[in-house]
């Protein structure tokens, strides 16, 4: 199996087996959104080597792309971990999480969801001195 890296100068990318030692002054593991933005953070100094790890692939899985895949996706295992949370006798069935091995994180299979605001939600807030506040 191979990975595909950055060579030294940033410039596309170089192939190197498990085997072979890579020198590196920080390692960034997980491409989500954190880890990509921290590895490129750090690698604007061309004088740092930084290696970017990601268990999976590219974010080029059908139902990643599609408005609401995000049901397709959280139950497959090449773009996802299929981690459950603990069974808890008192709640419902444990769900799955999205924890996701793509590049992209789980970011990649949010399936395109957004909520938007009532119109309540951005009504100015009542002033404070209609209010009685009690501090003890």
């Amino acid at each position: 199996m191979r990975d595909r890296l950055r060579d030294e100068t940033g410039i596309g990318g170089r192939l190197v087996s498990r085997q072979e030692t890579i020198n590196a002054d920080f390692v960034v593991v997980g491409a989500g959104p954190a880890g990509c933005v921290i590895a490129a953070r750090l690698s604007e100094d061309p004088t740092t080597r930084v290696v970017l790890l990601e268990a999976g692939g590219h974010d080029r899985h059908f139902w990643i792309h599609v408005p609401l895949g995000y049901g397709k996706t959280i139950t497959d295992a090449r773009v996802n971990w299929c981690y459950e949370t603990e069974p808890d006798p008192t709640a419902r069935p444990p769900c799955l999480l999205a924890a996701c091995k793509v590049l992209g994180g789980s970011s990649s299979i949010n399936g395109l969801v957004y909520i938007r605001g009532q119109k309540e939600d951005f009504r100015p807030v009542e002033p404070a001195r209609q209010h009685r506040l009690v501090v003890r």
